[in-house]
């Protein structure tokens, strides 16, 4: 009887055995690679749902970009009559030096340079106290269209404990102009354009 007592548990060891091994355990592997699809998936997710947020910054770091670079554009010159503008910008800084009681002594303008985009080169020498010199050269950076100024040397004469003196010296004047084929790629408004 202790031999059939033996088998039979024997038999329900195997019984057990075969349960976990062909029933039990395909449903654990199962559970772990759908528990591994969802992890990939909650990841897959996470990583669009950062990636459409970034997507809202680029968007407005774009439109930050895109205004800069209208505000840049519509600040360089638009014309085909480049005489009328080296003229317009000669009696432009006339009168702004003049505000400061600061003279031109002479005046020419330099070799143009660029073809889409024009460099326009004016080389002024001018005369006048020290402090309004520096007010004009400062009045001209912060000029609307865009300006650079270039090679700016100054000599101070007369100078005491309690003046500046008087300064006299040259500047190149850069004024920026854009020819009307780039105008048109760009989408530089010809009512912008001085004619």
């Amino acid at each position: 009887m202790k031999e059939l007592l033996n088998k039979k548990n024997l038999l329900i060891v195997v019984a057990v055995l075969v349960v976990i091994k062909f029933g039990l355990t395909p449903v654990w592997e199962w559970q772990d690679t759908k528990v591994n699809q969802i992890k990939q998936l909650k990841s897959r997710l996470d990583r669009a749902e950062a990636l459409s947020e970034q997507g809202s910054e680029f968007e407005s770091v774009l439109e930050q970009a895109k205004s800069i670079n209208k505000s840049r554009l519509d600040a360089i010159h638009v014309s085909q009559d480049i005489s009328a503008l080296k003229l317009a910008k000669m009696e432009e800084l006339d009168r702004l030096l003049a505000s400061f009681d600061v003279r031109i002594t002479s005046s020419s303008w330099l070799a143009d340079s660029g073809s889409d985009l024009t460099v326009l080169n004016l080389k002024l020498s001018v005369r006048g106290s020290t402090k309004n010199l520096f007010k004009s050269v400062l009045s001209i950076r912060q000029m609307p269209q865009a300006t650079v100024i270039n090679d700016l040397s100054f000599r101070v004469v007369r100078m005491q404990g309690d003046t500046l003196g008087d300064a006299g010296g040259s500047m190149v004047v850069s004024f920026y102009v854009l020819g009307p084929e780039l105008a048109a790629k760009y989408g530089v408004e010809v009512a912008n354009a001085d004619e």
